[in-house]
């Protein structure tokens, strides 16, 4: 929901009823001015009192309920003028609406009786009033739907995100930590939605397979074997899990070592021979990887070829020569049966047209093959009518056995493929001559990325202590380790889901009687809806992060436009399905080591308007309140933030010092500010210790 107005009465600071302490906000940057202690944090703690029902203490910096916190809610100039036996309350009120124009007014209050100076008697817990506001008039909201019209002002996965104070940005996001973006990419997004459709598919799939091994088993034709198959199949699916969770945990070590080696080398001052190298060698890396994909594709294809490639047939030379010399024999022996089997007066079989069909293109006068007339009497009738007497050929001598057709095409076969087999003479030391070739391409790539990085460690030796070449090193060593541990167990994933398929196959073969299609359906079409969430679920995240990345990168640059120094760019990269990790890289994709805390927050805040802003619905349907949270930025950094508040947020509320002077609101030309209201601290007795003579005047600031 959007948030129209708030409104206070005898809130803590906020001495006096609901017109004293009133503000009405609209689209845009709404600023909130005050000084330290001048009432902005005050101010949160009532926007978060209203639909949480808790008060932030700042001895403890915890948020605690109102029934802990009780009569303290209460400003104690309204406390001090409460007569004993009388009762006095804090009230604050929100006027907000929602994406369908609805408007409701959310009220929070609190009552405490005063029984003495200092004694007072408060209410259990505070009281919640929600009116909907219909053609002016309101409408009171019945308690039951009190919770859903809270949730709907800011849902509880935004709050951390949409409602916070400066100091708790740094929690908000932990970029040391490679899983605290991904738990806000699922908080924030529908990422996680995929997870459950691939569970779904899962287990449809495993009870379907289970359901088609059991049919399969009822129907076998020995028990015993279809008993082991089943064992191995278990086996088998028990190692695809392990092998799955090994790779996840070999791509995460691979890419914390590469991350280890790119952070060592962005430290090294020689930054013309650091980006010479780093090209040289993700070119190197790049074909590396380029040719291990060709090579894996070839050694994959390579038992496909011996049927594809008739490879099968390599050593058959010498009997297709022996078949076409016997072939040549028994023809010369029978030649003139076979020719005498093969002669008649008719080009066609005997029985083919049969007699029926014949005469009925003589009674149309049309031969039913090309289409053309035969008129009674010409030669073509004639030539339909021969065919109504054609007699088989007398042959003497024929075969008891004719096998003269069977031994031809075998010929014909023969003559067709051994100019095939031949070839793989050539072709077979060809696709091995090419494999080593692309082996060689690896090592040599291989060999000039470990060249490079040789280079670079003894640049740091220039550069560096003997213990960052040493972590360098084992940064180094860490990455080839776990690179090759990752290529074995892909190798022993694709070996055992083979496996797996095999002993699927030998279940099938043992199978006596016919299993149910509609179990043999299921189990193909929950098999291929778990590879398609799988894969679907894959492609959204990497269009997802790309998506985040650009996004953030925009709003990142938005924020350190006015300032200066170099800033660099964010990075998302994907470790794997469920991690991604973010870091700020210069132009030539080095890690800059050093980032200030402004830095580092705007790269937060970035992510967060991003993930925000990915669902529209969100940065145009909610409002962002916050209370300084450029405490920790530089002028320039900060006018940035609020650049970005104002292209990406349909409606922020911001609570801030950085505009105590007048002058100072000029600076945020181009933003599009909402409503400005400045907070003024009253003391009418002078005595600043006294809190019991406090009260804060609101002041709104037109420019």
């Amino acid at each position: 929901m959007i948030i129209n107005g708030i409104s206070l009465k005898n809130f803590q600071c906020y001495y006096g009823e609901h017109h004293d302490n009133k503000m009405d906000f609209s689209s845009g940057v709404n600023l909130i001015i005050g000084n330290n202690g001048g009432g902005k944090s005050k101010l949160f703690d009532a926007f978060y009192w209203v639909i949480y029902n808790q008060i932030f203490q700042s001895d403890t910096r915890v948020f605690i309920p109102t029934s802990q916190y009780k009569e303290k809610i209460i400003s104690d100039k309204a406390k001090s003028l409460t007569q004993d036996d009388s009762t006095a309350r804090a009230e604050v009120t929100l006027h907000v609406i929602d994406s369908q124009e609805r408007e409701f007014r959310i009220t929070r209050i609190y009552k405490a009786k005063k029984i003495s100076e200092r004694e007072w008697l408060g209410n259990r817990d505070s009281e919640l009033l929600i009116e909907e506001i219909k053609n002016s008039t309101p409408q009171i909201v019945r308690s039951h739907n009190h919770e859903n019209i809270l949730s709907r002002v800011i849902p509880g996965h935004l709050k951390p995100y949409m409602w916070f104070q400066g100091e708790q940005v740094d929690s908000l996001m932990n970029l040391s930590n490679k899983s605290a973006l991904m738990q806000t990419i699922n908080l924030l997004s529908d990422i996680s939605d995929y997870d459950k459709l691939i569970e779904i598919a899962k287990s449809g799939a495993l009870k379907a397979n289970k359901d088609l091994s059991k049919a399969r088993k009822d129907t076998s034709n020995n028990q015993a074997e279809s008993e082991r198959l089943a064992r191995q199949e278990s086996v088998h699916r028990t190692e695809i899990l392990g092998l799955e969770r090994d790779i996840a945990d070999y791509k995460l070590a691979v890419q914390s070592a590469k991350e280890g080696v790119e952070r060592l080398v962005g430290q090294l001052s020689d930054a013309e021979r650091k980006i010479q190298l780093k090209q040289k060698r993700d070119a190197a890396e790049s074909e590396r990887k380029k040719a291990e994909a060709i090579l894996d594709q070839r050694v994959k294809a390579l038992n496909g070829k011996l049927f594809s490639d008739l490879w099968l047939l390599r050593n058959v030379e010498p009997f297709t020569e022996k078949f076409i010399s016997k072939y040549k024999e028994y023809h010369n022996q029978h030649g003139e049966t076979l020719t005498a089997l093969k002669l008649t007066k008719h080009r066609l079989p005997v029985d083919m047209p049969r007699p029926v069909h014949v005469q009925d293109m003589l009674d149309a006068h049309e031969c039913f093959v090309c289409g053309r007339e035969a008129a009674d009497g010409s030669e073509a009738f004639e030539r339909i009518k021969s065919l109504l007497n054609r007699e088989k050929p007398n042959v003497k001598d024929a075969f008891i056995n004719d096998c003269s057709k069977l031994f031809e095409t075998l010929y014909e076969n023969t003559l067709e493929l051994r100019h095939s087999v031949k070839k793989l003479k050539e072709n077979i030391p060809e696709e091995f001559k090419n494999i080593y070739s692309l082996r060689s391409s690896v090592k040599s790539a291989s060999e000039t990325v470990k060249s490079i990085d040789q280079e670079f460690e003894e640049l740091l030796k220039d550069d560096s202590s003997d213990n960052i070449v040493a972590e360098f090193r084992q940064h180094e060593a860490n990455r080839t380790r776990y690179e090759n541990l990752l290529k074995v167990a892909e190798a022993k994933l694709r070996d055992v889901n083979m496996g797996l398929v095999d002993a699927l196959n030998e279940q099938a073969k043992l199978s006596k009687g016919k299993v149910d299609a509609s179990v043999e359906l299921a189990a193909e079409v929950w098999g291929a809806l778990q590879r398609l969430t799988c894969s679907t679920k894959e492609f959204v995240f990497s269009e997802l992060v790309a998506e985040l990345e650009n996004s953030a990168n925009k709003i990142f640059t938005e924020m350190t436009a006015r300032n200066r120094s170099i800033t660099g760019r964010l990075c998302l990269n994907i470790v794997s399905d469920e991690m991604v990790r973010a870091e700020i890289v210069d132009g030539e994709g080095f890690a800059l080591s050093g980032s200030n805390d402004s830095n580092i927050i705007l790269v937060k805040l970035s992510l967060m308007m991003a993930i925000l802003k990915s669902k529209v619905l969100w940065s145009k349907n909610y409002s962002m309140v916050t209370d300084a949270p450029t405490s920790k930025m530089a002028s320039e950094y900060s006018q940035g933030f609020y650049d970005a508040l104002s292209n990406n947020f349909t409606q922020s509320i911001v609570m801030t010092y950085d505009f105590l002077n007048d002058s100072d609101i000029k600076k945020l030309e181009g933003v599009k500010l909402g409503k400005i209201y400045r907070l003024d601290p009253q003391y009418p007795g002078g005595n600043r210790e006294d809190r019991s003579d406090l009260s804060v005047r609101i002041n709104e600031v037109f420019v």
